[in-house]
């Protein structure tokens, strides 16, 4: 199987539980958060990590169940993905997108930053979530209606600003499928998901 993300496409099942089986809590301790969860990511150990947003921090639920915070990224954190290629965490924050350690959360590599205000547009939000083709090549989105690229080694960069062709409300999620050459890129206010194309030119 090809392999757009760093798992692939997953084709779920059409039942993933049978019927009257008890659900089970994902975490067996649930400490109080502050902010909503956001982009959880899940590592080829089977922890899963997902972002605090408001309160700027990231959690870490281990297989069996144990929920502890791996760190603090300041005053905003959002989606998360793994690099495909050294499968090292990668966080969205305010005005950086960083690779981060996932035994302790320390950076390991400033990916993108924006040093012009691109991403915030003057508002309280940041990068919002990112996908990943299978040789590095990053897309992400942010809350001023922006939809970026960024080569894996950093010497293409596009911006795109769909605010006048696609309205004012903000891009959300987004699903790189490198299968189908497809973007899938939530519209939120819409309550619709775009699909873009992607070419070799991208």
């Amino acid at each position: 199987m090809v392999r757009g993300q760093t798992y692939g496409t997953i084709n779920l099942p059409t039942a993933l539980c049978s019927p009257g089986v008890k659900v089970q809590r994902a975490a067996t301790s649930t400490p109080t958060l502050n902010g909503w969860g956001e982009g959880p990511a899940v590592a080829q150990n089977g922890n899963i990590f997902f972002a605090e947003q408001n309160a700027g921090n990231i959690w870490k639920v281990t297989p069996a169940g144990n929920m502890t915070k791996l760190v603090n990224i300041g005053t905003y954190s959002n989606g998360l993905d793994f690099q495909p290629v050294d499968r090292n965490l990668v966080v969205c924050g305010k005005s950086q997108i960083t690779e981060r350690d996932t035994a302790t959360g320390a950076v390991l590599k400033i990916i993108a930053t924006d040093s012009t205000n691109e991403w915030t547009g003057g508002s309280s939000g940041g990068a919002n979530d990112l996908t990943f083709a299978s040789n590095g090549d990053l897309y992400w989105t942010s809350f001023n209606q922006h939809l970026f690229f960024q080569s894996a080694d950093g010497t293409v960069k596009k911006d795109w600003n769909f605010s006048t062709s696609y309205g004012t409300c903000e891009w959300n999620g987004i699903e790189y499928i490198e299968e189908k050459g497809f973007i899938y890129v939530c519209q939120y206010g819409k309550n619709r998901v775009v699909t873009f194309q992607v070419k070799s030119s991208a």
